[in-house]
């Protein structure tokens, strides 16, 4: 028996067909982060010749990342953790990713990503610096502009992904 196309359109997707046979018609935006393991996902998806209703973007690159404090020292050529360690967490403002000893909340070196060629970096503290984040937005009184600007960037990004 022979099906209308309409019956075929509300048929659920199957992930193994992917975006293009799925017929998805919404603006899709897919956010990594800046840092080697997204790197490294980021050109997996690019790799799939998505739609036009698609964008794959990466955290922007950030001001304070060329200086940051490690747990360990690790030599790079380029002495910044753009591309290797800036993870969500560190566009949330200096207020959340100051601990309560007044020093920044440092990041941990891991594996080597091998399809970039870069070591992995990470917070090592996440859940402390997202804790303080939501507690600087909850109180009656805002985080200043400087607190805000890292993810001020992060959304003017996404807002302007298909300008």
């Amino acid at each position: 028996m022979k099906r209308s196309i309409s019956e075929v359109e509300r048929e659920p997707c199957k992930p193994r067909q992917g975006p293009r046979r799925c017929r998805i018609g919404n603006r899709v935006i897919a956010v990594f982060d800046n840092d080697s393991a997204g790197a490294v996902q980021a050109n997996d998806v690019r790799k799939l010749n998505l739609p036009d209703n698609f964008r794959i973007l990466t955290l922007p690159h950030l001001t304070f990342a060329k200086r940051y404090p490690t747990v360990d020292r690790m030599e790079h050529s380029e002495p910044t953790f753009n591309g290797r360690a800036c993870g969500i967490e560190l566009y949330l403002g200096t207020a959340a990713l100051t601990r309560e000893d007044g020093s920044l909340t440092p990041v941990q070196w891991g594996g080597y990503e091998a399809k970039v060629k870069r070591y992995q970096g990470e917070l090592t503290d996440k859940k402390g610096v997202e804790e303080r984040f939501l507690k600087s937005i909850e109180g009656p009184q805002l985080p200043d502009e400087a607190n805000l600007t890292a993810i001020r960037a992060v959304l003017q990004m996404m807002f302007t992904a298909f300008a």
